[in-house]
């Protein structure tokens, strides 16, 4: 009996083990995708591995993330078309919060949804859309003050204000080369 019930832990964590290894091995071919620019291919596998790895947040973070670029890739789509993707990372959104709520890159992800909104029809879709991609973004660097996605997202706006605006945009030099060198220190608490 007691040789069973060692067999059987022993099987158990190789189980684990190899699960684990395996959803590290369908991530990085995710993020292979995401980094190829097939944003499609991207989501539908990160989708598939959320489907399995549902107390992992990485994958649907993932896969709301590469639907927004989707949305916000090509501006000869129609606006119907965008919002579709659009909605379909809010469900990822929806669920993400409800998995991780203090995740500050959550909230920074937000912001980057907000902004794909607004930027489906900007002169109409500015003030609510701008107003709640700042929100999104205060409200990660109050979870983390030295993230830099949420800086960059803030910076970003800010840059697009200005260039909607006809403003100069090298007043925003030194802020971005600030950021960029601090980004490579940064540690994020999260996995």
């Amino acid at each position: 009996m007691k040789t069973l019930s060692l067999l059987i832990a022993l099987l158990f964590s190789l189980s684990t083990v190899a699960q684990n290894s395996m959803y590290v091995q369908k991530m990085n071919d995710a993020f292979e995708l995401l980094a190829r620019g097939e944003f499609q291919k991207a989501a539908g596998t990160f989708d598939r591995i959320a489907g399995v790895e549902k107390k992992e947040w990485l994958p649907q973070y993932y896969s709301a993330y590469a639907t927004i670029l989707i949305s916000m890739g090509n501006p000869n789509v129609e606006e119907a078309v965008k919002d579709n993707y659009l909605d379909k990372a809010s469900k990822s959104l929806d669920a993400l919060l409800a998995m991780a709520p203090e995740e500050p890159e959550i909230y920074a992800l937000q912001a980057l949804y907000f902004t794909g909104r607004m930027l489906v029809n900007p002169m109409v879709r500015a003030p609510e859309y701008g107003t709640l991609s700042e929100e999104a973004i205060q409200k990660a660097l109050k979870l983390d003050p030295k993230n830099p996605s949420a800086k960059q997202l803030r910076l970003s706006n800010r840059m697009g204000t200005a260039r909607f605006f006809g403003e100069d945009l090298s007043s925003f030099c030194k802020e971005a080369f600030t950021l960029i060198k601090s980004w490579d220190n940064y540690s994020s608490k999260s996995k």
